[in-house]
C-alpha cells in the first residue's frame, strides 16, 4: 500500500490543515517514505525486549557525584552585606502578618 495524494487531502482536513498543491506533494512523498520504512521493519521479525539491556541515556554517560555534606560556604558576610536590612546573622524583612 502507497499513501496517495487524496488520504494526504484527507488527513489535512481531519487536521485542519491549509496546504497549498506543493505541500501536498511534498506530504505525499515523504508520508510515502516513512511508511514504506516502517514496513522494512517488519523484515526484522518480532523483537523481545527482554534482549535489550535496560538503559537510562543511549551514550555510556556517568555522573560522578560528590558526598552529601554540610559545609560552610565562607561567603556568609558577603552575602548579608547585600541584604537590604540585617540583624546579627540574618535578613530582616517587613512585618507582613499580624
Amino acid at each position: 500500500m502507497t499513501i496517495e495524494r487524496k488520504d494526504v487531502v484527507h488527513v489535512a482536513k481531519l487536521a485542519r490543515l491549509d496546504l497549498n498543491e506543493d505541500e501536498i506533494e511534498r506530504m505525499t512523498r515523504q508520508v510515502d517514505q516513512i511508511v514504506t520504512y516502517m514496513r522494512s521493519l517488519d523484515e526484522l521479525g518480532p523483537l523481545d525486549p527482554a534482549d535489550v539491556p535496560p538503559t537510562a541515556h543511549v551514550l555510556d554517560v556517568s555522573c560522578p557525584l560528590r558526598a552529601d555534606e554540610p559545609r560552610p560556604s565562607g561567603q556568609d558576610e558577603a552575602i548579608l552585606e547585600r541584604a537590604p536590612g540585617r540583624r546579627d546573622r540574618f535578613y530582616t524583612v517587613p512585618k507582613v502578618i499580624e
